[in-house]
């Protein structure tokens, strides 16, 4: 929970590197120092694993993984390829982790004056945008690419919907930029991964929408 001091930040995102040496999206770890470098405290809520703990600190930063199904069906972020895994039977596990991690999420920042910052628009960005909404607190989507990979014409809708829902809106790339702008008609900042500090801190003083 929220407390005095340093404001918080929640990344919500679809995996997160169990050490330092985990090469499942160390980028991820990288933004979230960087965050913490930046005098913000940090929480990362993100689909558990069946072998990991529901709490891990990594690097000094707090990493809630929300439970979803039986432990042995929480896979969908277990080999880094969440858009390849949530196929077929699979599929139905989505809208239960969507559900656990607004859950989580909405607690983290319940105290208020917390920003919520999703990594691709979905899940990351479905989940900041809902939370930030039901909890007035500003969110942040960042998009990487995969998911606009992924938005066919029957997503078009939900992405845009997301997009325009969010305070700020980042993507890794400027040709990521102009696609998400062309699908929500609404601007975008471009902020490339593995994070350049020196940029973040320039693009984290930009006012949000």
């Amino acid at each position: 929970m929220p407390g005095s001091g340093e404001q918080q930040i929640v990344l919500s995102t679809p995996g997160f590197p169990i050490s330092k040496q985990d090469p499942d999206k160390p980028f991820l770890l990288n933004h979230a120092r960087a965050l913490l470098n930046a005098g913000f405290r940090v929480t990362v809520v993100c689909p558990a694993l069946p072998h990991l703990a529901g709490r891990q600190c990594v690097e000094g930063i707090e990493v809630i993984r929300v439970r979803y199904a039986p432990r042995r069906f929480q896979t969908l972020a277990a080999t880094g390829s969440m858009y390849r895994e949530a196929r077929g039977l699979k599929s139905l596990l989505v809208i239960p982790m969507l559900v656990a991690m607004i859950i989580a999420t909405i607690r983290e920042v319940r105290g208020g004056g917390s920003i919520v910052y999703g990594h691709w628009w979905v899940p990351g960005g479905l989940v900041a945008v809902v939370a930030g909404a039901l909890t007035r607190c500003p969110s942040v989507v960042h998009l990487h690419g995969s998911d606009a990979a992924i938005t066919t014409k029957w997503f078009r809708r939900a992405a845009s919907t997301v997009m325009r829902m969010a305070s700020l809106r980042i993507a890794v790339s400027d040709e990521l930029a102009v696609w998400g702008e062309r699908v929500s008609d609404r601007k975008f900042a471009v902020l490339a991964m593995p994070i350049d500090l020196d940029a973040f801190l320039l693009s984290s003083a930009a006012p949000l929408d």
